[in-house]
């Protein structure tokens, strides 16, 4: 005789099916929307940061960045987005000082993020930063100078054009700076 066919065993039957509902509905109103949360990390900042760096606008990413690396410290890519777009914050910084210490800072995001796995060539280009936060002239030209670094802060700022402006103006001063020339190419 199966169990299923006699009044007491269905009444189980029905309740057992009733609490597994339940639970079930419980279950699925209490979880979070799929995407709500990706790794304790909001999809929608992380998605807008990674947008606006890849736009070369790492000014506008950077406060971003730092909202990511609050909530999720230790990750390496986030840091390594971090401590780029500290790095060209530095560039727009007229204070030597201030930008010795932004440069030290980005080289420590830098050190974090190879700390926590990343092993990125461009993390490698940050890390091969002097440890002392310092910055090597672009020339000893002080026009050739003040251009590359005018030209590097609107490259920091997303304004290609200006950058290029800038890189242009430094190689008529200078037609042997390799740098003016290498990144107008990059403007391009």
């Amino acid at each position: 005789m199966p169990l299923l066919k006699t009044p007491a065993n269905s009444h189980l039957f029905l309740l057992l099916t009733l609490c597994c509902a339940l639970v079930l509905l419980f279950l699925c109103w209490n979880s979070p929307p799929v995407g709500a949360q990706s790794n304790g990390v909001g999809p929608v900042l992380k998605e807008q940061a990674y947008e606006l760096y890849k736009a070369g606008k790492f000014e506008d990413a950077l406060p971003l960045f730092e909202k990511l690396n609050a909530q999720k410290p230790g990750d390496p890519a986030i840091l390594e987005g971090y401590s780029y777009c500290v790095l060209e914050h530095a560039a727009t910084l007229a204070d030597p000082g201030e930008r010795k210490a932004t440069r030290l800072k980005a080289r420590k995001l830098a050190v974090e993020a190879q700390s926590a796995g990343n092993k990125s060539n461009l993390l490698g280009i940050i890390l091969s930063l002097p440890e002392d936060g310092s910055e090597a002239a672009f020339s000893t030209s002080s026009d050739v100078d003040a251009a590359m670094r005018v030209g590097e802060a609107a490259f920091a700022k997303g304004d290609y054009d200006a950058a290029l402006l800038q890189y242009q103006k430094a190689l008529v001063l200078d037609p042997k700076e390799y740098d003016a020339a290498l990144y107008m190419g990059d403007m391009y």
